[in-house]
């Protein structure tokens, strides 16, 4: 299978999606079942990342891989983050942010692995601070 779906700490806070080769529209569909899935076994807020480094190619129309990420994520589901997004990737984010909004709210984009976890530790240390804030 072109996608291969790990956790990517042993917080289990943080999902990767691996993408290699030819992903098709289906491929697509069971890495967003098997995200669900894992995400929905723990009850903490869980982020994504998306590794489309090794993509060759991709379906023609990524929106029906959008809209169903919408409807099945769960709600733990926070940050997603696209490594190496493509021109097309970021041009149906932002159609996506009208048709999807849920889901691409916290879509960010990163060249590497590192920068993905950077973004993610910084916003998960800008919750910590408001929670103490909250709490203190």
């Amino acid at each position: 299978m072109p996608v291969q779906v790990v956790w990517d700490d042993d917080e289990k806070r943080i999902l990767r999606q691996i993408y290699s080769g030819h992903v098709t529209l289906q491929d697509y569909y069971a890495a967003t079942d098997q995200v669900a899935e894992m995400a929905s076994q723990v009850s903490h807020v869980v982020h994504s990342v998306m590794d489309r480094s090794q993509i060759i190619s991709t379906p023609n129309s990524a929106l029906p891989a959008l809209l169903y990420a919408n409807k099945h994520l769960p709600e733990n589901i926070e940050l997603r983050l696209i490594i190496c997004p493509s021109v097309y990737t970021r041009m149906i984010t932002n159609i996506g942010r009208r048709i999807a909004p849920r889901v691409i709210h916290h879509i960010h984009f990163a060249a590497t692995l590192a920068e993905a976890h950077q973004i993610i530790r910084q916003h998960m240390n800008v919750v910590d601070r408001l929670h103490q804030q909250i709490q203190g």
